[in-house]
């Protein structure tokens, strides 16, 4: 886990210093965090915050997909990796809900 936590900052760094303005490529970073965010509200708060960017990234790619940018494969691909996730790293159990 630390390992993947320190490539992630590493990735995270290279492309926040290639695109300091957030004009292309550093805007994939924020992929799912603003619904997230709305998720966290609509939710009052109940849900781990990454629970929510989780749940935001099953909304844009369901978005993405009715757009015709990725296939419903690759949206159906998201939706397991995060119900994963929240399996895996959720340390509440009540009014989850559904990632997708």
């Amino acid at each position: 886990m630390k390992e993947m936590i320190y490539q992630s900052c590493l990735i995270k760094g290279g492309v926040v210093e290639r695109d300091p303005k957030e004009k292309g490529e550093r805007a994939l970073l924020n992929f799912g965090h603003t619904l997230g965010h709305a998720i966290e509200k609509l939710k009052d708060f109940t849900w781990l915050h990454g629970e929510c960017v989780a749940a935001g990234c099953c909304l844009a790619a369901e978005i993405s997909c009715i757009k015709g940018n990725i296939s419903k494969e690759e949206k159906e691909r998201q939706k397991r990796r995060a119900r994963v996730y929240i399996k895996r790293y959720s340390s509440t159990t009540s009014d989850q809900g559904d990632a997708g």
